[in-house]
């Protein structure tokens, strides 16, 4: 009950807070949302290895730090070098992120899914090689960006179906791996609309969109900050999911 009663108030916070932004405000979502993020990045990976060395188990949640290594390691080598190879890294970066979560969805998947998996996984190396050598143009790197968001957002449905699907006792058993995807699912679900509209506008009124960004830099400010704020989400799910203890059955 406490938790339920934290958990409420700080939404009436936040409530009151979103409803007296101001500019000034606004133009410090960002940096607080990357603080914030990077702060429950670390916690979370700490989090993590406790639970790998504690349970040594081979579930969704036990290869969770692999997942945030990566996050971290791209996170402290786009602080130390420069913006090219800054963007170099985070493209490699998405690719290693897009292999690790197909792989953790192919080891649970059904045989057909598995051929999908494939199928779906061939197309993604090719769209980031082609952004690197910049036969995909900055314009359509949105594209890169929403394919790799539906995909994990498709597989993630898949896993919720078949879990809920197979029985209390399997549910039970696959609470700690329902905590995971549902954090790695809505982060990769939560910015599609953002990429959408930044792809159509990008495509079709572009000069419209830079004209309001410009006007209202408080609103693109917090637009861009929706990422951070996906992930510092998901990276709650991922300490719930370590944290949970499996339920007894009956």
């Amino acid at each position: 009950n406490r938790e339920y009663t934290a958990i409420g108030f700080a939404g009436l916070q936040l409530g009151y807070f979103l409803c007296n932004l101001t500019p000034e405000k606004m133009a410090h979502i960002e940096t607080i949302s990357l603080i914030i993020s990077g702060l429950m990045e670390f916690i979370c990976l700490f989090y993590s290895i406790h639970y790998r060395i504690k349970y040594g188990n081979n579930s969704i949640a036990g290869k969770i730090y692999i997942y945030l290594l990566m996050g971290v390691t791209m996170d402290v080598l786009w602080i130390i070098l420069d913006r090219k190879q800054s963007e170099l890294i985070y493209h490699l970066f998405i690719l290693l992120e897009f292999t690790f979560l197909c792989w953790l969805f192919y080891r649970k998947s059904t045989k057909w899914l598995k051929r999908v998996i494939i199928i779906l996984f061939i197309f993604f190396p090719l769209m980031i090689v082609g952004r690197i050598l910049g036969f995909i143009t900055k314009e359509f790197t949105y594209i890169v960006f929403l394919y790799e968001n539906i995909v994990i957002t498709f597989l993630g449905l898949q896993f919720f179906t078949r879990l809920f699907t197979q029985g209390l006792n399997k549910l039970r058993e696959g609470i700690r791996d329902f905590w995971a995807i549902s954090g790695i699912t809505f982060s990769f679900v939560l910015p599609i609309p953002l990429y959408c509209i930044s792809l159509y506008f990008w495509q079709y009124n572009y000069e419209y969109a830079f004209n309001f960004t410009f006007s209202n830099p408080g609103i693109n400010i917090l637009v861009n900050s929706i990422p951070q704020i996906s992930d510092t989400i998901m990276y709650w799910f991922f300490i719930k999911a370590f944290l949970c203890k499996i339920p007894a059955n009956k």
